[in-house]
């Protein structure tokens, strides 16, 4: 599926895998057995990626514009943390794990500590490492929110 942007015939993109990034050349895009010459954010697509084998994609690998994106292991955010009338905790706990980060139809177990080192509460909004279980692929600048159970408990932009 695009999220975002479109992809032409002929276009180079990153290919972000669990063992590095790859530049491959997209020779032919199609949806519902129709070929077409690009496509655009919404669309479900398939790709035609050049030198590249089935064998060497595999589920959670992802395509973006060359520079956009970068699998990350831990990355820095500016965030909010609810304060309990919007939600969140009457305390935040500490160490702060079992919380899921999540970005549109991304969602990673991560765990949430502070940079400065002084505990969370409610309302507060502070520069925050967020550490995922394995290595995903993070847009340098994107909006998400963390996931604890079945409430959302704090919400941010990832900083570049």
């Amino acid at each position: 599926r695009v999220d975002q942007g479109r992809i032409v015939v002929g276009d180079s993109v990153a290919l972000l895998t669990a063992s590095g990034e790859q530049t491959v050349r997209c020779q032919g895009v199609e949806m519902f057995r129709r070929i077409l010459t690009e496509a655009s954010a919404g669309d479900h697509i398939g790709l035609l990626l050049a030198d590249l084998n089935r064998t060497d994609v595999q589920r959670g690998d992802v395509l973006a514009a060359p520079g956009s994106a970068r699998r990350v292991q831990q990355i820095q955010a500016e965030s909010y943390v609810l304060t309990t009338e919007e939600g969140g905790f009457a305390s935040v706990p500490s160490p702060w794990r079992g919380t899921v980060y999540f970005d549109d139809g991304l969602d990673v177990p991560v765990s949430v500590r502070p940079l400065d080192g002084v505990a969370l509460r409610p309302g507060d909004v502070k520069t925050l490492a967020l550490a995922f279980d394995h290595p995903t692929a993070v847009e340098r600048i994107r909006r998400f929110v963390v996931r604890d159970e079945d409430r959302t408990v704090a919400l941010g932009v990832t900083l570049p």
